[in-house]
């Protein structure tokens, strides 16, 4: 299915993207429609001119049915990641980011959202050719969802400011994190960071960089739990646990195994109850005839 572009104004590509959504309503998750890349980019970002021959673009259609359609070359370069939601938000002054201030005047409010939604694609980003990343060398996510998008070519190492980003499955890599970095109300489920070891207290009192964030199944390090905290591993777990730490190390004891093995003997003490009860009730009867009364 191809389609050629023309000269589109906002209400015209409002127009034929919800015409596309309402189409593809009827086809199946499995299919990759390919529609013509000029005009998917017309579609999917809307460019904003902020100095001579220098653009920012913003990720302005998203949404689940995107899975449906080939993204796989989509020009992803000198993308916003972060200025829908800090625009939404009114996160930023306009004195101290003037190409902000320029989108901020420039873009639709039918545009601006609290979530892009990029999950289950297959987009190629790489987030070193982002807005953010090549004019200030800092990795910036605000209110983005890559679920299910592979992101394995992606490797952060420099200094990262996240907000409601979504990795899950993402296979995204994150080989340093810097203590000027912060990942705030995001989900990093399934991405290996068993090369991280922090002290308890540091991740209780928030001095560690995805302080509220998931981190089930990082292998994240995590130690110092002492008597201050619990006497032991299973006091530990009993104050805090409630599977956020879950796929992680304590004490060099692994959460999920020691609390399914904790579990699972409680399990069996129960049924090892049940059977001597049932036992000693089985012998009481077959002792009573013989009792003198």
């Amino acid at each position: 299915m191809m389609l050629k572009t023309m000269n589109l104004n906002e209400d015209g590509k409002q127009e034929i993207r919800e015409l596309i959504e309402e189409e593809l309503k009827l086809v199946s998750n499995a299919r990759k429609i390919k529609l013509d890349r000029d005009l998917l980019e017309e579609l999917l970002f809307f460019k904003v001119k902020y100095d001579t021959d220098k653009y920012v673009k913003l990720p302005v259609w998203s949404g689940d049915f995107l899975e449906k359609i080939d993204l796989s070359e989509v020009d992803f370069s000198d993308v916003s990641y972060s200025m829908i939601y800090d625009i939404y938000m009114d996160k930023v002054s306009d004195d101290i980011d003037p190409v902000y201030s320029v989108v901020r005047s420039r873009i639709p409010s039918n545009y601006i959202r609290t979530m892009v939604y990029l999950g289950k694609t297959n987009a190629n980003i790489n987030f070193k050719e982002s807005f953010e990343y090549k004019n200030n060398g800092i990795i910036k996510i605000h209110g983005c969802n890559f679920t299910g998008t592979d992101l394995s070519n992606n490797d952060i190492d420099s200094k990262f400011d996240i907000i409601h980003g979504y990795f899950k499955d993402s296979g995204i890599h994150i080989s340093t994190i810097r203590n000027d970095s912060r990942a705030i109300s995001s989900d990093f489920t399934g991405i290996d960071l068993s090369y991280c070891v922090i002290d308890i207290r540091d991740l209780l009192m928030g001095n560690f960089p995805l302080c509220g964030s998931k981190i089930v199944n990082t292998g994240i390090y995590i130690t110092s739990v002492s008597n201050e905290l619990g006497s032991s591993l299973d006091e530990f777990l009993y104050k805090f646990h409630d599977g956020e730490f879950d796929g992680c190390y304590v004490n060099g004891v692994l959460v999920k195994a020691h609390y399914e093995l904790t579990d699972s003997k409680r399990k069996l003490k129960a049924q090892y109850d049940e059977e001597l009860s049932s036992l000693k009730e089985k012998v009481k009867k077959i002792i009573k005839p013989y009792k003198i009364i």
